[in-house]
């Protein structure tokens, strides 16, 4: 959601970025589970799950403590984030789900009052739905419940919207 939106770093180039395990809200996998993961991710090429590339751990010595940090592939394809106009976390349901004020991260409800409507040719919604259905079979499976899809509108200078 938006805390863990706030805790990451985009790196250049655009296509990682890094955040802090805390906001991440990672669980605690054993190596099976990590090992199912990435047998889902790479059999199913399409998957929509985040693809995290390590968990890594620094010492800060002014702070005098660890710092845990994740590095993820970017969901927004190279994008640069300063140029998304918009984001929504959807979840398909309207309980708790507004943003607060401040957040730049907008929700189920947020979108509801928006009017969000996302125009997505026949093709590209069948896959969307395929892979969606893939990944929560295969959440659901290892006993994860929370599941979002992330949105970023992004309008292309020159190009009409609406």
């Amino acid at each position: 959601g938006a805390h863990a939106a706030a805790a990451t770093r985009r790196s250049r180039p655009q296509d990682l970025i890094f955040g802090d395990a805390e906001s991440a809200q990672l669980l605690h996998l054993h190596d099976d589970d990590l090992a199912d993961v990435a047998s889902h991710v790479a059999n199913n090429n399409s998957s929509l799950l985040t693809r995290f590339y390590g968990l890594h751990c620094t010492r800060l010595r002014h702070l005098k403590r660890k710092v845990y940090f994740v590095v993820m592939a970017s969901i927004y394809g190279g994008i640069p984030y300063e140029k998304m106009t918009i984001q929504y976390d959807l979840k398909g349901s309207s309980h708790h789900r507004d943003a607060k004020k401040g957040d730049y991260v907008y929700k189920d409800n947020d979108a509801r009052r928006n009017r969000l409507a996302l125009a997505v040719g026949p093709d590209k919604s069948r896959a969307v739905l395929r892979a969606a259905a893939a990944d929560a079979e295969f959440l659901a499976r290892n006993g994860v419940m929370d599941y979002s899809l992330l949105v970023g509108i992004y309008h292309v200078p020159g190009k009409a919207t609406g």
